[in-house]
């Protein structure tokens, strides 16, 4: 089964991987989460969610309704107007959920 909904912390319930805690290596195809502060809801979840191109020293995300130059968490990361490829440190990522195998 898949995600309950498109918001975004659906998308990373019961997460494959986590920074604090590791688990399975992030594949491609994953989705990844960023934990930020939402200003109309007044509290930190995840806030903006991808999909993962590929993962190593650097990752290659596949994301939506950002901005190709915003910095990481802030709100034209989360809220921008297209469509973008972008890089990422593991670092910068919340967690990961794989919701393609069994």
């Amino acid at each position: 089964m898949g995600p309950r909904s498109a918001w975004s912390p659906d998308w990373l319930r019961n997460p494959t991987w986590t920074r604090a805690a590791g688990g399975r290596t992030p594949q491609e195809g994953d989705a990844g989460g960023i934990w930020m502060f939402v200003k109309r809801e007044e509290k930190w979840r995840i806030g903006h969610t991808f999909l993962i191109g590929s993962w190593g020293r650097s990752v290659l995300t596949y994301e939506g309704n950002t901005s190709p130059d915003a910095a990481p968490g802030s709100a034209a990361d989360r809220d921008g107007g297209g469509f973008h490829y972008k890089r990422r440190l593991p670092r910068q990522i919340h967690s990961v959920r794989d919701w393609i195998s069994p």
